[in-house]
């Protein structure tokens, strides 16, 4: 049913997307810091497939994620949290010493505290501070002020653009370790990550993240799951998704095609139902949801 290994990353650029983390100042001088007073008691963390499922790939996904603060201080305490992004490169951006931004992965981000919506702020980040390996193009900044051991409840939704292989692959990316510049492990963190189309193989980079709860199909979904403890985030969900099952490639398609057109006896041996499927696949590649069951199959 699947297959999951850990596996080299196979394109030059990412849209990774982070947990939120501290960053200290603004303008020419933001980067992201070690905390030493708030904890992340609770994350979870929802991923869900938005773009088309009838193809061969995934272009962009849902994300809904909630955390719980908690300052262990005796006094108050303010910080600037930050959602890091990483923009959309292409081969010809790689040319230029520094690309710019042309393309954001993320769209649509809000931010909620204690269910009230607050103000983004989008920034660039000038140094890697407390995370030198890594590298943000774009920081989604809000403030967050709690009292003496105070908790608070924090809250994104946004959708960002998929990562694509090749015509037959995607991947679905979350960057954790940026969780693990709070105070502590994270007590509790639930992953969830819900696909509309059944792969023929999973693969997971992360040697960190264990082995995720597979949930086959549920409710029309094929889901993966993760329930982890004191957790210290020290690698990142980096999943590629490969073939969805049931797919006829376009260069099969077209092989039958040309086939046909050199000689209508090529086709002679298929059956009535086999024919008709070769009839309504122009119809699935292009993404049409059927009413009949074992041509939507």
């Amino acid at each position: 049913m699947r297959a999951l290994f850990p596996l080299l990353a196979l394109c030059l650029a990412a849209p990774a997307l982070a947990n939120d983390s501290e960053f200290y100042g603004s303008g020419a001088d933001l980067y992201p810091v070690k905390n030493a007073h708030i904890t992340m008691a609770k994350e979870t963390l929802h991923i869900e497939q938005r773009g088309p499922h009838r193809q061969s790939y995934v272009d962009h996904w849902g994300v809904h994620v909630r955390y719980e603060f908690k300052n262990t201080d005796t006094q108050p305490v303010t910080v600037q949290m930050g959602f890091p992004e990483r923009c959309q490169r292409f081969v010809e951006d790689m040319e230029v010493e520094a690309p710019s931004c042309k393309k954001p992965a993320i769209k649509d981000f809000e931010a909620w505290v204690d269910d009230a919506k607050v103000p983004v702020a989008i920034k660039t980040p000038t140094a890697a501070g407390a995370l030198p390996d890594d590298h943000y193009d774009r920081v989604h900044t809000f403030k967050v002020a709690f009292k003496p051991g105070e908790t608070k409840v924090v809250e994104h939704r946004y959708t960002h653009r998929g990562r694509i292989f090749s015509p037959y692959n995607s991947a679905v990316e979350y960057i954790l370790k940026t969780g693990g510049l709070w105070k502590g492990p994270i007590g509790e963190l639930e992953i969830q990550v819900v696909l509309k189309a059944g792969w023929r193989s999973i693969h997971s980079s992360n040697k960190a993240l264990a082995e995720p709860d597979f949930q086959g199909w549920k409710g029309g979904t094929y889901q993966l799951k993760w329930a982890l403890k004191g957790f210290e985030p020290k690698g990142d969900i980096d999943l590629l998704l490969e073939e969805p099952k049931g797919f006829m490639f376009r260069s099969e398609f077209d092989s039958l095609v040309t086939q046909a057109l050199a000689d209508p006896k090529a086709l002679a041996g298929e059956s009535k139902a086999e024919l008709r499927i070769l009839r309504n696949t122009p119809y699935a590649l292009l993404g049409y949801a059927f009413k009949s069951e074992d041509l939507d199959a």
